[in-house]
C-alpha cells in the first residue's frame, strides 16, 4: 500500500476470472477492506482484454464484450464508489481527463448500452475509487493523483425557468459529464420542469427565486427578498463545494449562483442566447469574466466584450443534425408549430385556421404537431379536429427533435434556443418574434435566418390568417424553394457551438490544455 498525501493507493494485479469474466474473490475482499477514500489501481487490464471492452470494440461486438464489462464491475458495485476510466494515459500525454463509467458513459466504445446496463445496478458507497486503466501500468503517483483531480472537478450550471435557457443548459450539462465533471444544475420550480431529459448523473438544486413579470402587486414586493433567500443559501453550497468555474445562462433563477460565485471570488461565466442581453445577464455582464454569446452579433453594454461560441443544443438535435430534407409534394407533410416552451395564444388563434385555408391540394396532405397553452389545448385539438385536419396537440412535446426532423415546415416564435434547433436540424420556417420580448431581442434573434433566406419574418402585428395561410402555401406548395430554404438554415447553424462554449469553461477555469489559443469571434 503506498500513499499519496492522505489518500491510500492500493495496486490489485490479479483481479478477474478469466474464464468467468467476475472479479476473483480474493481481489473483492481486498476490495471490501479498504479504508473510505482509497484509490484502488488494477493492473494488467490488458491482459484482461478491458482495453478492447472499453475502447476498440466495434458494434458487432458489443453484444460479446458488455456482458463481461458488466459483470465484472457488478462484482464490485457494492465496494465501489466512482470508476474512473482514462483513455490512454501516458507520461507524454498532456491529456489526462478522464470519465467516469457509469455516469458518464458517452466517450467509452460501448457508450449508451453500458450505460443503460450499468446505472441500474452499480451502487455509489463512499468506500474506495476504483480506476481502471487502458493496459498501462501506472507508476507515478502525481500523474495518478492529476487523473483523479480531473474526475472530481465541479461546475454549477444556472438556468431561468424556460426552455431557452435550460436547453443549452443541458446540451452543456451532457457535455462537461462526457468529459468526467461533477455537474450540479442550478435553478427553480420552474426550470425543474425540463430537468426530465437531463442525465440523470447531475445534480438538481432548487434554489428560492421569483421574477416580475408573474403576480399582482404583492408578489412583486416580495421577488428582491426571496431572490435574497436564495443568494444566501447559495454562497453556503459554493462555499461547501467550491466548484471549479459557474456558467450562468441566464433567467432570474441564475442569481443566487451568479452572485454567488461573484462574491467568492469564484470563477464564472454568461451566456447570453440572444442578440439582444436579458435582464439578468444585463445585471453581471461588468462583473463576470467572461460574456458569452450565442447569437452574432450581440448589443453588449459599454466597455464589455464577447465572444462568439453559437448556442448549445441538446445531443438529440446533434444527432438529427443535417438529417435529410423530404421536400414538400403530393404526400403527407408534417407542419410543426412551436409557441417557445411555454406555447403562444397568437399562433393557437391564427395558425389552425391560416392552415385550414390551405388549398385542397395542400391542405389534404398536411400532418400538424401544434404546442399550445394548456388554456388553449382543448380549443385548438377541437378545430383541427372539426376541420378534419390530423393534429397533434399538447402543452410541450419533449421529442422535438424529431419531430423538427420529419417536418418540412416549422412556424415558431424565434427564441435562441428554437432557431439554434432549427438551423442545425436544417428546416424551412416562419417565424413570429415575440412582441414584448426585451430589448425585441426575438426579431434580432430571426433577422439572421431571414436575411439567409431561410426564414419567413412575419411580426406579430402582422400576422393574419389569411396572408400566413399564403405564406405557408408558399413554402409548402414550391418544393425547390423550401429545399433551398432548409439548405440556407443549415448554412446558419453552429454545430461546434457546445465545443467552442466547453473549451471557453475550461479557459475560465484556468484547466485549458496547454498552448491552446481562443480563435473565437469577439466583439
Amino acid at each position: 500500500m503506498e500513499a499519496r498525501g492522505n489518500r491510500p493507493v492500493a495496486f490489485i494485479g490479479e483481479w478477474l476470472d478469466d474464464q468467468t469474466g467476475t472479479v476473483l474473490a480474493s481481489a473483492a475482499r481486498q476490495v471490501a477492506e479498504l479504508h473510505e477514500g482509497t484509490i484502488a489501481v488494477l493492473e494488467n487490464t490488458r491482459r484482461y482484454s478491458l482495453e478492447q471492452a472499453l475502447w476498440k470494440a466495434g458494434v458487432d461486438q458489443i453484444t460479446e464484450m458488455a456482458p463481461r464489462l458488466t459483470n465484472y464491475v457488478n462484482s464490485v458495485a457494492k465496494s465501489l464508489a466512482v470508476i474512473h476510466v482514462n483513455e490512454g494515459f501516458a507520461a507524454s500525454n498532456r491529456d489526462l481527463s478522464s470519465t467516469l463509467v457509469p455516469l458518464g458513459c458517452q466517450q467509452v466504445a460501448l457508450g449508451r448500452y453500458i450505460d443503460h446496463e450499468l446505472s441500474r445496478h452499480v451502487t455509489r458507497t463512499r468506500q474506495a475509487d476504483l480506476v481502471v486503466f487502458s493496459g498501462i501500468k501506472i507508476n507515478k503517483l502525481d500523474d495518478l493523483e492529476r487523473i483523479l483531480q480531473r474526475g472530481q472537478v465541479r461546475i454549477v450550471i444556472a438556468a431561468g425557468g424556460t426552455g431557452g435557457h435550460m436547453f443549452p443548459a443541458q446540451a452543456v450539462a451532457e457535455a462537461m459529464l462526457a468529459k468526467g465533471w461533477r455537474v450540479t444544475l442550478s435553478t427553480d420550480k420552474r426550470g425543474a420542469r425540463y430537468t426530465g431529459a437531463f442525465p440523470s448523473a447531475v445534480a438538481i438544486k432548487q434554489v428560492r427565486s421569483a421574477t416580475f413579470a408573474r403576480g399582482g402587486a404583492g408578489a412583486k414586493l416580495a421577488v428582491p427578498f426571496r431572490i435574497l433567500g436564495g443568494v444566501f443559501a447559495a454562497i453556503w453550497r459554493t462555499f461547501r463545494d467550491r466548484p471549479a468555474v459557474v456558467v450562468g445562462f441566464g433567467g432570474y433563477p441564475s442569481i443566487p449562483a451568479v452572485t454567488a460565485a461573484w462574491v467568492l471570488r469564484v470563477p464564472v461565466m454568461i451566456h447570453e442566447q440572444n442578440g439582444v442581453l436579458g435582464r439578468v445577464n444585463r445585471l453581471f455582464a461588468k462583473r463576470v469574466n467572461t460574456v458569452a454569446c450565442g447569437t452574432w452579433p450581440t448589443t453588449l453594454p459599454d466597455g464589455v466584450t464577447g465572444i462568439h461560441t453559437g448556442n448549445p443544443v441538446r445531443a438529440a438535435v446533434l444527432d438529427r443534425a443535417g438529417a435529410g430534407y423530404i421536400p414538400p409534394g403530393d404526400y403527407p407533410m408534417s407542419i410543426l408549430v412551436m409557441g417557445g416552451s411555454q406555447g403562444a395564444r397568437i399562433l393557437s388563434d391564427i395558425v389552425p385556421p391560416a392552415i385550414s385555408a390551405l388549398p385542397e391540394n395542400i391542405r389534404r396532405n398536411v400532418r400538424v404537431a401544434h404546442q399550445a397553452r394548456d388554456e388553449d389545448l382543448m380549443r385548438v385539438a377541437t378545430y383541427y379536429a372539426d376541420e378534419c385536419i390530423a393534429a397533434d396537440v399538447d402543452t410541450f412535446f419533449t421529442d422535438v427533435p424529431s419531430r423538427m426532423a420529419d417536418a418540412q415546415l416549422v412556424i415558431s416564435r424565434a427564441g435562441a434556443s428554437s432557431l439554434a434547433d432549427i438551423s442545425i436540424i436544417g428546416r424551412p420556417a416562419i417565424l413570429v418574434p415575440y412582441a414584448a420580448a426585451t430589448g425585441d431581442h426575438q426579431t434580432a434573434n430571426a433577422r439572421q435566418l431571414a436575411d439567409a433566406d431561410a426564414a419567413i419574418l412575419v411580426p406579430e402585428t402582422q400576422l393574419e390568417v389569411d396572408s400566413l395561410s399564403q405564406q405557408i402555401a408558399s413554402v409548402l406548395g414550391q418544393p425547390d424553394v423550401a429545399t433551398t430554404m432548409a439548405n440556407a438554415a443549415l448554412s446558419c447553424g453552429v454545430p461546434d457551438a457546445t465545443d467552442r462554449l466547453v473549451a471557453l469553461i475550461d479557459d475560465v477555469a484556468g484547466l485549458a490544455a496547454p498552448g491552446t489559443e481562443n480563435t473565437k469571434d469577439k466583439a
